[in-house]
Formats: C-alpha cells, structure tokens, sequence
C-alpha cells in the first residue's frame, strides 16, 4: 500500500516537471517567433528604406508640403511609364527623382501632371521637359519654349515700367553684337616676297571690328502719358544699372526726366547660366532628346545681346 502512494506522488512529480518543461518550451518558442517576427519586421523596413532612397518617388501629397516645389530639381521630364512603378514602395507615386549626366531630373508620370495644382507649367502640360522659371520658383518653362517666354516677360516687364512713369512712347529694340572683319592696308619699309611698289611692301590686314545689328524691334507703344509716375514692381531689371537711373530721375520732382535711350544687358544674372545649360545638354543628349541647337549656344547668343530702350514722356 505504502509503495503505491509512493509511486503515484513519482507519476504526479514527473507530470508537474513535464508541464514546467513544455511551458517553458511554449515561452520559448513563442519568443523566438516574437523575435523573429521583429528580425523580419526590422529587416523589411530597411529594405523599404533602401528602395525608397535608390528610386526616390514622389507622391502627389509631397506637393501639398509648404516650400516642397521650391526644392525641386530645375529640369522635368514627363514620361508615360516606369518600371519602377512595379516596386511596391512606389505604388501611387505621380513621378520619381533620378540622376542622368551628375545632374537631379525630376520626371512626371504622364497620367499624374494633369492632377497637380503646383507646380505651375508653361504655357501647358503637354511638353516632355520643361526648366525652371527664372522669377517664379514654383513654375516651369517648355524647354523648347523657355528664351521665348523669357523674351516676352522681359519686354513686358519693360512696357509695364514704361507705363507705371507715365511715358507717352516706348520703343524696345533688340541688337547682337556680330563680329565683322575689315580689310585695310599697311605700308611697311623694307623688300620681302610680298608685292612691291618704290621699295615698300603693300600687305593687307584684316581688322575684327563689334557692330551692333538690329534684329528685332520687340515693341513700339503709345501712351497717354501721367505727370504722377508711380514705381513699378520689377524682377527682371530690379538690379539693372540704367533702370535703376531712370526710375530715380523719373521720379525726381525738381528735374524729372523727359526723353532717353538707354542700352541694357539682355541676359539677366537670374537666368540659365552656361554650366546648367551644359549639363542639360548632356541629358538632353543622353535622353536622345537633343536637336540641332544646343543650350550653350543658345545662351551664348543671348549674351551678345543688347537691349535698347527709348523712352519719352
């Protein structure tokens, strides 16, 4: 009798160490899936993270961010299809950021740049690139469109000035230097192969001499004319030299200005300048999207531009 309650506190005693043992197992094996479950978690994320970082997608909230269109990259180009789209960390995206030839491009999806309110596209949304505006951050210019447009602002900007003083006439030509070569003659004493007359040689020499030619008159306007000028809101010419000396004479109340010409750089320090148009050339050319004028010689003629502006009141 007595080994029979013996044995059975044996069974009770190994049934309470087999339970102590298989919840110990259970904790175990639970924290190992909790644990595994955190590795796979952490894991996902940075691959999430890595994705994110290497295709760089843009997503239509991102343009609702105070001063995100501020920051982005100069040039866009809408496309109508990328494979990143097929990543899951770019579903919904409206673009992506990439890097072509050193230099940040924004790409638009086509279906997506009809829905966003900013940035701003001039003059509309069917272009394929399009660059900064010069005077407004959160807008872009067609490239192929963008020295027109640029042209046009300024001559406007110039007749809104003119009209803001209270002229009467405003004229606005535009001239490029062009380098002409003229030949003269030199004398000089001496014999040599060369033609000689009485013991002189007779040579001619080519002279390079800067004229400016006329190639476009952008505006001749009338006005009624104002004895009250008012200054004008200015972002072109805001720094300009001349248009600074004019508004001050202008709006001189002892001697105020009657009638002037003034000669103006055309290419404003706000605009492209040569290192970005090189760098899109090189994506444009990349892109196979480059034609038979290139940007640099684009800027380069604008450089050899003057502005003349004849102004009476």
């Amino acid at each position: 009798m007595a080994d029979n309650k013996f044995g059975d506190r044996i069974l009770k005693y190994a049934e309470a160490v087999g339970r102590d043992h298989r919840d110990n197992a259970i904790i175990m094996a639970n924290k190992l899936k909790e644990g595994s479950a955190k590795l796979a978690k952490k894991a996902d994320k940075v691959k999430q993270d890595y994705d994110y970082n290497r295709l760089k997608p843009v997503f239509d909230y991102d343009f609702k961010v105070k001063n995100f269109v501020k920051t982005l990259p100069s040039l866009v180009r809408v496309v109508e299809y990328d494979k990143r789209l097929e990543n899951e960390i770019c579903k919904g995206s409206v673009g992506f950021i990439s890097d072509i030839k050193g230099m940040p491009v924004l790409h638009i999806y086509q279906k997506d740049i009809g829905l966003l309110d900013m940035p701003l596209f001039y003059p509309d949304k069917s272009a394929e690139i399009y660059y900064k505006h010069p005077m407004e951050p959160c807008s872009f210019i067609d490239l192929q469109e963008y020295f027109t447009c640029v042209k046009q602002e300024k001559v406007k900007e110039l007749e809104s000035l003119a009209q803001a003083l209270g002229a009467k006439r405003v004229k606005i030509t535009l001239k490029e230097e062009k380098k002409d070569f003229v030949s003269t003659n030199a004398k000089a004493k001496g014999h040599g192969k060369a033609l000689v007359y009485s013991g002189e040689i007779q040579a001619e020499k080519d002279t390079k001499v800067m004229n400016l030619k006329t190639i476009e008159i952008a505006l001749d306007t009338a006005f009624e004319g104002c004895e009250a000028p008012r200054e004008p809101q200015l972002y072109y010419f805001s720094n300009d030299y001349s248009i600074q000396s004019l508004l001050k004479m202008r709006l001189e109340e002892k001697n105020p200005i009657k009638e002037k010409t003034y000669s103006i750089n055309y290419l404003s320090s706000s605009e492209m300048k040569d290192q970005e148009a090189l760098k899109i050339d090189a994506v444009l050319k990349s892109l196979k999207l480059n034609g038979n004028a290139t940007l640099v010689s684009e800027i380069q003629q604008e450089r050899r531009m003057q502005l003349e502006y004849y102004i009476q009141f």
